[in-house]
């Protein structure tokens, strides 16, 4: 019999999947299940980002996360709203964007958010 994955694992793989460049974005449903388990995981005073950075440590690799909350918090710096839907699609484009040379910094989300509002616009 197939073993089940644990939520923690299932959790892992997921946020690993959106570190990982090579990865297609997740869907819709995967987005929520992340959102899910994490609020679990939060309510259970475990905090997922530091077992994805302790995966990737003892894997003697390093990741930055980054979440919708840092895009309210620049677009609020900005002065503009922006829905949870909004967020998460200046995050993917980000993602999408991400350039190895660069990385991703609070410039890459400022210019994200000002490409999505300059979109909307038209």
């Amino acid at each position: 019999m197939k073993k089940e994955k644990s939520q923690l694992q299932e959790i892992l793989d997921l946020f690993l999947n959106l570190v990982d460049p090579t990865m297609p974005l997740p869907t819709r449903e995967e987005h929520n299940r992340i959102r899910e388990v994490r609020i679990g995981l939060i309510s259970n005073d475990i905090n997922i980002d530091d077992l994805v950075k302790d995966y990737h440590e003892s894997q003697m690799e390093i990741v930055n996360i980054w979440s919708i909350q840092d895009v309210y918090t620049r677009a609020e710096d900005m002065f503009l709203e922006v829905t949870e839907s909004e967020a998460w699609e200046i995050l993917q484009r980000v993602k999408r964007y991400f350039d190895a040379e660069v990385g991703i910094s609070w410039d890459s989300i400022d210019q994200a958010i000002d490409e999505h509002f300059r979109e909307k616009t038209q």
